[in-house]
């Protein structure tokens, strides 16, 4: 389930609640990114919040002096589409009675409340809602190397790692199944300047008959089968990097084994006397919470401390949607096209919520490829994408209406299927929260009860 997202606010907003002056410090800035259009070049740019209201139109329409517009060369767009305004409430799009509609989260809306990462769909062109942080990098270029993106998100964890390559500290790197952690830990080689190897070992998959065998090496006739002797995957790595994946479903046993290589800088192969020294960049990954399984027992505070030098958060893909289409056309560039996304496919991949991540969206655009080909289509359309994907998003229970309302029941039902996360309630019937605390007071309901459900 996804993450609740606050009705984004402005600063003289947030004063004005509180009742006092702005805080002397920097506040959240929002802008919209363009992340597909009929266009290419158009394509990465922004417009920011200044204050003042965005009208989203035809880019052969004039712009009046001191208008804030985005103006995009789109035959399905309306000279006058949509505008994002400032309420009570925050920012919102209010439809500008356009032919083709406007969209959020492909939904079609009157009057919508915006949050960070929503996609508003106008004509053909999508733009995503981000919200830039005080103190954040306000637009970060692509980058060379695997770790593409135009995101802040993943600008912000290139630069991390430019920082940490060059040195010796051993790396933690975090994230959720299929963000790419091994292509962080690459990377990380990548820009030591370590000339020994890559080694990458699957820590939560070794047998365990033989697992010191692996990590350490052994001796010829240190057990049955060991006809020659063999370098372990520490020593294999001296001089270079040693990636120990799924480090949070290594067994209990071997943990104490891997803490002692990472204290003394050597192992002893299985059957040897002696020790052996070995020079490696040590970098383990995990899905799992590695604080948790410390309180529950199950993995080594020690050994937690040891890795930990440096953590490393890969960001869900969620996080990073103005990265997936520039990821998408990665894939159809290597599966040999085709070579363009209908603004329906492209709207379907931004607002996916890929629990798999990186991984999930390239297997599935993998497969649209095939199909478009298969098809001779010269563009990936909906159609071609995972039924699951393209299935179309719930429609809004209620009008645009400020009186109409869901009934008790309907609100009930919805409430529960967001496990009572009143911000997705509001984005689900197109409102804001305090819309929907004002139906909870009509029907007597405690918002309280809602999360128990």
């Amino acid at each position: 389930m996804r993450r609740g997202k606050e009705v984004l606010t402005t600063e003289s907003q947030r004063s004005t609640a509180r009742g006092a002056q702005p805080e002397p410090r920097s506040p959240a800035r929002v802008r919209l990114v363009i992340v597909h259009a009929p266009v290419v070049d158009a394509i990465g740019t922004s417009i920011w919040w200044a204050g003042s209201p965005i009208a989203i139109g035809r880019g052969d329409v004039p712009t009046g002096d001191g208008e804030q517009r985005i103006a995009v060369r789109d035959s399905r767009l309306s000279r006058v589409h949509a505008a994002i305004e400032e309420d009570a409430a925050g920012l919102r799009i209010r439809d500008c009675n356009s032919r083709n509609g406007t969209f959020v989260g492909r939904r079609r809306v009157g009057v919508a409340p915006l949050a960070h990462g929503d996609v508003v769909r106008a004509g053909d062109t999508l733009l995503l809602v981000d919200v830039v942080p005080a103190g954040g990098a306000e637009g970060v270029p692509e980058d060379e190397g695997p770790l593409l993106g135009r995101s802040r998100a993943a600008g912000e964890l290139r630069a991390e790692l430019r920082i940490l390559a060059s040195h010796d500290a051993p790396v933690l790197v975090l994230g959720e199944t299929g963000v790419g952690k091994e292509i962080v830990a690459r990377e990380i080689h990548r820009r030591s300047g370590r000339a020994g190897p890559f080694v990458a070992v699957n820590a939560g998959a070794l047998p365990e008959p033989l697992a010191e065998s692996e990590l350490f090496g052994h001796v010829a006739g240190a057990f049955t089968g060991a006809t020659r002797a063999r370098n372990g995957c520490f020593v294999e790595a001296d001089g270079g990097t040693l990636l120990l994946d799924e480090i949070g479903e290594m067994p209990r046993e071997l943990q104490p084994k891997i803490l002692r290589a990472l204290a003394t800088r050597e192992v002893q192969p299985v059957g040897a006397s002696a020790a052996r020294p070995f020079d490696a960049r040590v970098v383990a990954a995990t899905n799992r919470d590695l604080g948790a399984a410390v309180a529950a027992g199950t993995f080594r505070a020690d050994l937690y401390a040891r890795l930990a030098g440096w953590i490393v958060r890969v960001p869900p893909l969620r996080e990073r949607r103005d990265d997936v289409l520039l990821l998408a056309a990665g894939v159809l560039a290597r599966e040999g096209g085709p070579a363009a996304l209908t603004a329906d496919a492209a709207e379907i991949l931004v607002t996916a919520d890929w629990p798999f991540n990186v991984r999930q969206l390239e297997n599935a655009v993998s497969v649209a490829a095939a199909r478009a080909r298969a098809a001779g289509t010269a563009s990936l359309d909906a159609g071609h994408l995972p039924p699951e994907l393209a299935a179309p998003a719930p429609a809004p229970a209620v009008a645009a209406g400020d009186d109409d309302r869901p009934s008790k029941e309907r609100l009930l039902e919805v409430a529960a299927r967001h496990g009572g996360n009143l911000a997705e309630v509001a984005r689900f019937f197109g409102r804001n929260r305090r819309q929907v605390y004002r139906w909870l007071k009509m029907y007597g309901i405690d918002a309280r009860s809602l999360r128990r459900r």
